[in-house]
């Protein structure tokens, strides 16, 4: 996903710097840094299919293919725009970073923001889909086959619900700022709380704790976000990594 950078949500466009450390490798141009972190929970997978390693690996690597995958639509889309940018692999997904500073208007933003998912969709999830009916896998392309139809249909859809900071919570901030020609980052805020509980009560009753505490954190923040920026700005915290003017009062 793009950084998150929602208070920069001004119809005229938004600014980011660079905060990335340096790239360890580049693919298509795009350089590209490792997190440890991610390496970590690579390993854990792998262990906890002890003494089947060879699985374990192979469902790391097709996770770890799409998640590339989908930063490299959100870098090409920049690049589209005249920005270059990094992109940078951590333990729980990715995100990509322009390398200069950008002025992106809210339609732009919002293409930066389709185009993560959209190419991991249509350029992974779709084909596995289409490959796995053709005939039945064993082994190991068996495990990569279901592993891409897995990840890259169902969570990419999870990664399109209105909730910030995945892609589909700012699809619908620049939207909807793009529909009402204002600054719609608190409704967004709102919105995002609103279906993060629902579907983080879903998932604790599915038994899938890792997405219940996923979705409750997205509420609390979006939660504490909005309480915070109602306030009046004196009494704001001060203003952290990017260097943007808050959403007009």
């Amino acid at each position: 996903m793009p950084p998150d950078q929602p208070e920069s949500g001004i119809s005229e466009g938004c600014d980011t710097v660079e905060r990335v450390k340096p790239s360890q490798f580049s693919l298509f141009g795009f350089g590209i840094r490792i997190e440890i972190f991610f390496g970590l929970l690579a390993a854990w997978v792998m262990a906890s299919f002890s003494p089947d390693y060879v699985r374990g690996a192979a469902i790391v690597a097709a996770v770890g293919a799409s998640i590339l995958v989908h930063e490299l639509g959100h870098a090409f889309a920049f690049r589209h725009y005249g920005f270059e940018s990094s992109i940078v692999l951590h333990g729980l997904g990715g995100y990509t970073m322009p390398v200069q500073g950008t002025r992106l208007s809210n339609g732009q933003d919002l293409v930066v923001s389709l185009a993560g998912p959209f190419t991991q969709i249509v350029g992974l999830g779709l084909p596995a889909l289409l490959i796995s009916r053709q005939g039945t896998f064993t082994g190991t392309a068996d495990v990569v086959v279901r592993s891409l139809v897995w990840f890259n249909l169902l969570w990419g859809a999870v990664n399109l619900l209105p909730v910030l900071p995945l892609d589909g919570g700012n699809i619908f901030f620049r939207g909807a700022s793009i529909l009402t020609q204002k600054n719609q980052i608190q409704l967004a805020r709102l919105v995002s709380a609103a279906v993060a509980i629902p579907v983080g009560l879903a998932a604790y009753f599915m038994g899938y704790v890792f997405v219940t505490l996923g979705a409750g954190y997205f509420a609390v923040s979006n939660l504490m976000e909005w309480s915070n920026f109602r306030k009046p700005p004196s009494a704001r915290p001060a203003p952290r990594g990017f260097s943007v003017p808050p959403p007009p009062e």
